[in-house]
């Protein structure tokens, strides 16, 4: 096992962040081992999709529980291993401009996890588990060439923020009254032609993005809205009556047609 010394060898050989360094290192840890880490190295060991794979790999799960966050962008990462649902910590999920097709199932186990952010990645479908993000607060998916949205996002209870700019959305589904807690919907850039009557009872929605659809009109009650300051409708096909309904009825909020 790693004495002291060498324990901070690695950490050093790690910090430099050269393919010759981080080699080094790996070879050492896998040929020698170790009883215990620390946040520090378990970041060292994961903070690109080659470290992370190879810790993955190597079945270390002292390392893969100690981390809190994880962000890979711009790296052609193409897949996620299973082995992420050692991650108990996680907070942080961040896979922006990547060549991911879909996300594993595994992914419904990060129960730590509050922030989920994917910009375009070729992703079509959620996982169903992604319901099972008990303690998601934002879910940001943009240009992910989604088409819809899984029933079990009703169970994103504490969820605040989604944003789905830039999909291929057709609709909203009625269960999105479940997202009792939801502060910001953002939809612009979909093709989204009419919304559920659902979408009126989210009491705590203060903005509601969606510029660039394909909506003729908004639905009936949306008075309930009582706490929404700005509603974005840009680049829609609302005829004048209806924008003058919608400026009645909401005449607390900032509207942008």
């Amino acid at each position: 096992m790693l004495d002291v010394q060498e324990y901070q060898a690695v950490k050093k050989l790690l910090s430099v962040q050269d393919k010759q360094n981080t080699e080094l290192a790996f070879q050492l840890l896998e040929s020698i081992g170790f009883e215990s880490v620390d946040k520090e190295l378990a970041m060292l060991l994961t903070n690109h999709p080659e470290a992370f794979s190879r810790s993955a790999k190597n079945q270390w799960k002292l390392v893969l529980e100690l981390v809190e966050e994880l962000s890979f962008n711009h790296e052609s990462l193409m897949a996620l291993p299973p082995e992420i649902t050692w991650m108990k910590q996680l907070t942080q999920l961040t896979l922006n401009n990547n060549y991911l097709s879909e996300l594993p199932d595994e992914i419904g186990e990060l129960q730590a996890l509050r922030k989920l952010s994917i910009h375009h990645n070729p992703i079509k479908k959620l996982p169903t588990s992604i319901g099972n993000l008990s303690n998601l607060k934002e879910l940001t998916l943009v240009g992910t060439e989604l088409k819809q949205l899984p029933m079990e996002l009703a169970n994103l209870e504490k969820l605040e923020v989604l944003s789905l700019i830039d999909n291929e959305l057709e609709e909203l589904p009625r269960c999105i009254i479940e997202l009792q807690g939801l502060r910001k919907l953002i939809l612009k850039s979909n093709k989204i032609k009419r919304l559920p009557e659902e979408l009126t009872r989210l009491p705590q929605l203060e903005i509601l993005d969606l510029g660039d659809n394909k909506l003729a009109n908004l639905p009936f009650d949306l008075a309930r809205l009582k706490s929404l300051k700005f509603l974005y409708l840009e680049r829609n096909s609302l005829p004048i009556k209806e924008k003058e309904r919608i400026s009645e009825v909401l005449q607390q909020s900032n509207i942008y047609f």
